[in-house]
């Protein structure tokens, strides 16, 4: 299997990210709702957290609904002190 390059990942991460993205500002908190089904096509808990984690530096909380909603909670890139 081919290495991911740098561009591909960043591209894959940030169609992602952008999903939850707070949408004043991306560095603030991450708190995103979406359908269940949403989420799993686009990697579920593994693919979430790769992304924020790598944008952030934060790790997410997913939270699953009956009514099919996923809630996904990050704390940010500005909570991170070493960061700002």
């Amino acid at each position: 299997m081919a290495k991911e390059t740098y561009e591909a990942m960043q591209a894959r991460l940030t169609k992602v990210f952008d999903m939850v993205a707070n949408k004043t500002h991306w560095k603030n908190p991450v708190d995103a709702t979406m359908e269940t089904a949403t989420f799993e096509a686009m990697g579920g808990e593994a693919a979430f957290t790769e992304a924020i984690v790598h944008f952030t530096a934060t790790v997410p909380k997913f939270k699953r609904y009956p009514e099919g909603v996923v809630r996904v909670t990050a704390a940010g890139y500005y909570s991170v002190p070493s960061l700002q």
